[in-house]
C-alpha cells in the first residue's frame, strides 16, 4: 500500500508541474485534492494539510461551494465536452503551440492514471478496514480474558479508559468507572504513596512501578503491581497508561516463604553444631552463626578463609580432604579445633560432597563440626572410673586377701596362746603368763595397725571420712607415734631420732595425722637394715610446716616412687626382715594429708634410704 501511494504521489506531482507551466487551476485543484489524501493515508498529517490548505485558497479564488464536483464529473468533463472545445479550439486555432497540446494530453493521462490508483486504494482501504476491525476484536478479546488490566489516566486522576478484564479482575463494571477517580478503591494506608508516586510520573514521564492493596467489588483485599508510562503528549492516547496485575497470591506466597525462611534463619541460627560449605579447594562460602558460640569466631571472619589458613582453626584439614578421594561421605572425623581464645576443642566432623544440579560431579563439601569436648571429658571420667573401679576391685581382692591372711594368722596365733595361758593357769607360774602375754604384744600391735589402716581405707572408699580442723600440736603426735612402734623398732635394733622445732603447731586434723605419721615411722622401720637409724624432724618452709621422716634403708626406684605417690603401685614389698605389708599405707597417708589441705613428697635413692615430707600451713 505505502509503495503504491508513492507511486501516486509521485506522478501527481509530476502533473502539478505541468499543470503550474499551464496555468490550468482546475486541474491543478484536484492534484492538490488527491495530494493532501495520499499524504493523509500515507500518515505525513503535517503534508496533508498544507496541501489541503493549498486547495482551500485555490479553491476560494477560482470556484464557490455549488461548482465543487466528483471526480467521475473531472474526467467525463475532460472526456467529453471539454476535450471538444479543446480539440476544436485547437483547429480554429491552429497557431496553438503543438508543445502545449502535448502537455495537456500528458495531464490528462496523469490525472487518469491518480484516478486509478485512488480507486485501487480505495478497494485496499476497504479491505484493510476489515482486517483492522478483525484485529480489534481479537485484541479486545486478549484483553478482556487477560490476567491484567489496563487504565489510561488523566492527569487529574480520572479514568479516561480502562480494559474490559477490569471487570472479571476487581468485580465491577468497566464502563461505571470511566470518568471517576482512578484512587478511590486504594487502601487508606497506600493511597498517598500511589498517588505521590502518579504525580511524579506526570512531572518527569519516567516510567513507575508501585505495588499497593485495592478492593474489589466483595469487599477483599487484593495485592496490585501497577506499572505506569506517561503518554500525556501523544496525540492519540493524551494520559497516562497504567498496566495492573493481582499478584495476591504471589503476595500469600512470598508471605509463606518469608515465614519459612524466618524459621529457617532461627533454626540455622539456634543449631547447636557449626554447619559449613566450602568450595573444591577448601575455601569457606558459608558457616553457621552458632561458629561464635561454639569457636569464638565471627561468621564473617571465617567466610572465604582458604585451607591453606586453617592452620590457625583445623590442623589436620588435609588429612580429612584426602579421605574425599576414595569416599563422598566422612561420619564423625574426630579431630581438634583452635578456639579464638586459643583453647582447643575437641570436634567431630562430618562431611559430604555438594554435587552439581545434575548429581554428575562434586562441586564442594558441605558438613557439621559438634563440639565434642563433653562427650570426651565423660568418656574420660568413664575411663578414670572403670579405673577407679578396677583399682577398688583389686584393693578389695587384696583386702580380703589381708584379712584371710595377715589379718586371720595373727589373731589365730595369739588366741592359741591366749588358750593355751587359760587352760594351763593353775600349771602355768606368774613369770612364765607374763613372759607369754608379752610376746603378744607385737602382733597385737601389728594387728592393731592393720585393722586400723584396713577401716581407713574402707572409710576412704565410702566418703565416710570426717574432718575436724583444729590446732594440732606435732610434738606430741610424733613421740606418741615413736612410742607405740618403740616394740618393732627394738626388734631390728633401730634407734628413733627426733629433731624437735621451736614451731609445731597447725591447723589440721589430730586422728588423720597421728594415723599418717605412724604409717609413714612403721615403713621406714619396715624398709631400714638392722642396727640404723631413722631421724624425724620438724622444719618451718615459707609458712609451711614440713614433717620429714628419714631412712638408710632399700629406698626405691623413680618409677617405684612414682607408683606409689600416684596410688598405682601393684606390688607389695617386704620389709628387710620379709615384713608384710598391706599396699595401703602410703595411699591412706596421701589421702589424709591432702584432707589436712597438706602435700606429700619423697626423695629415694635405691640403697640408700627413702625420705618422705609431709608438708602442712601453719597456724594462722
Amino acid at each position: 500500500v505505502q509503495n503504491n501511494l508513492s507511486k501516486a504521489i509521485y506522478y501527481l506531482k509530476k502533473a502539478k508541474t505541468y499543470i503550474n507551466i499551464s496555468n490550468y487551476a482546475e486541474s491543478l485543484l484536484k492534484v492538490y485534492e488527491l495530494l493532501s489524501e495520499c499524504y493523509a493515508r500515507k500518515g505525513s498529517y503535517q503534508t496533508a494539510y498544507e496541501y489541503s490548505k493549498k486547495y482551500n485558497v485555490l479553491y476560494d479564488s477560482t470556484y464557490n461551494a455549488s461548482k465543487s464536483k466528483s471526480i467521475q464529473n473531472i474526467i467525463e468533463s475532460y472526456d467529453g465536452d471539454k476535450r471538444a472545445k479543446e480539440i476544436t479550439t485547437l483547429k480554429e486555432q491552429k497557431h496553438i503551440d503543438s508543445k502545449t497540446i502535448i502537455i495537456l494530453i500528458f495531464i490528462i493521462g496523469i490525472i487518469v492514471v491518480a484516478v486509478l490508483i485512488i480507486m485501487l486504494f480505495q478497494s485496499f482501504k476497504r479491505k484493510s478496514l476489515k482486517t483492522i476491525e478483525n484485529h480489534k476484536k481479537y485484541y479486545e478479546k486478549i484483553l478482556e480474558y487477560s490476567e491484567g488490566f489496563i487504565m489510561v489516566i488523566e492527569r487529574n486522576g480520572t479514568t479516561k479508559y480502562i480494559s474490559a478484564s477490569y471487570e472479571r479482575v476487581i468485580g465491577r463494571s468497566n464502563k461505571n468507572r470511566i470518568g471517576k477517580n482512578s484512587f478511590e478503591f486504594i487502601h487508606k494506608d497506600d493511597v498517598e504513596y500511589v498517588k505521590s508516586e502518579f504525580g511524579k510520573l506526570t512531572e518527569d514521564g519516567i516510567s513507575r512501578s508501585v505495588e499497593f492493596r485495592i478492593e474489589n467489588a466483595f469487599g477483599e483485599w487484593m495485592f496490585i503491581f501497577a506499572h505506569g508510562q506517561n503518554f500525556l503528549y501523544d496525540e492519540t492516547i493524551q494520559g497516562i497508561v497504567v498496566n495492573f496485575w493481582n499478584i495476591t497470591e504471589r503476595k500469600k506466597n512470598e508471605s509463606i516463604i518469608k515465614e519459612n525462611e524466618l524459621r529457617y534463619r532461627q533454626i540455622f541460627n539456634s543449631f547447636p553444631d557449626v554447619y559449613f560449605e566450602t568450595d573444591l579447594d577448601g575455601t569457606i562460602t558459608e558457616i553457621s552463626p552458632s561458629v561464635s558460640k561454639i569457636l569464638g569466631y565471627d561468621r564473617d571472619e571465617l567466610i572465604d578463609t582458604k585451607s591453606v589458613e586453617y592452620g590457625k582453626l583445623l590442623s589436620d584439614w588435609d588429612i580429612l580432604d584426602s579421605q574425599f578421594d576414595t569416599t563422598s561421605l566422612i561420619h564423625d572425623y574426630d579431630t581438634k579445633i583452635r578456639c579464638q581464645d586459643g583453647k582447643i576443642l575437641d570436634c567431630s566432623i562430618s562431611s559430604e560432597h555438594i554435587l552439581s544440579e545434575d548429581g554428575s560431579q562434586p562441586i564442594g563439601i558441605k558438613g557439621t563440626i559438634r563440639d565434642i569436648s563433653l562427650r570426651i571429658k565423660n568418656q574420660q571420667l568413664l575411663k578414670e572410673s572403670e579405673l577407679k573401679l578396677q583399682e577398688s576391685n583389686k584393693a578389695k581382692e587384696k583386702l580380703f586377701s589381708i584379712i584371710a591372711h595377715d589379718l586371720i594368722g595373727p589373731i589365730g596365733t595369739n588366741k592359741a596362746i591366749v588358750d593355751m595361758i587359760v587352760s594351763q593357769m593353775d600349771i602355768l607360774g606368774c613369770d612364765e603368763v607374763a613372759t607369754l602375754i608379752t610376746s603378744l604384744k607385737p602382733s597385737l600391735d601389728s594387728t592393731y595397725a592393720l585393722t586400723e589402716n584396713l577401716l581407713s581405707w574402707a572409710r576412704i572408699q565410702q566418703n565416710r571420712i570426717e574432718v575436724t580442723l583444729e590446732n594440732v600440736n606435732l610434738k606430741s603426735i610424733i613421740e606418741n607415734a615413736i612410742t607405740l612402734l618403740q616394740g618393732q623398732a627394738k626388734q631390728k635394733n633401730i634407734s628413733v631420732k627426733f629433731i624437735d622445732n621451736e614451731v609445731n603447731t597447725v591447723f589440721g586434723d589430730k586422728n588423720q595425722l597421728d594415723v599418717a605419721i605412724r604409717n609413714l615411722l612403721s615403713n621406714a622401720i619396715k624398709f631400714s637394715y638392722e642396727n640404723s637409724e631413722i631421724t624425724i624432724s620438724i622444719l618451718t618452709v615459707n609458712d609451711m610446716l614440713e614433717i620429714r621422716i628419714s631412712d638408710t634403708g632399700i629406698g626405691m626406684s623413680r618409677k617405684q616412687l612414682f607408683d606409689i605417690l600416684q596410688g598405682k603401685s601393684t606390688h607389695v614389698r617386704k620389709g628387710t626382715n620379709n615384713e608384710k605389708g598391706t599396699g595401703f599405707g602410703i595411699y591412706i597417708v596421701k589421702e589424709f594429708v591432702n584432707n589436712n589441705n597438706g602435700t606429700l613428697s619423697a626423695i629415694s635413692e635405691e640403697g640408700k634410704g627413702t625420705t618422705f615430707v609431709i608438708s602442712l600451713p601453719l597456724v594462722s
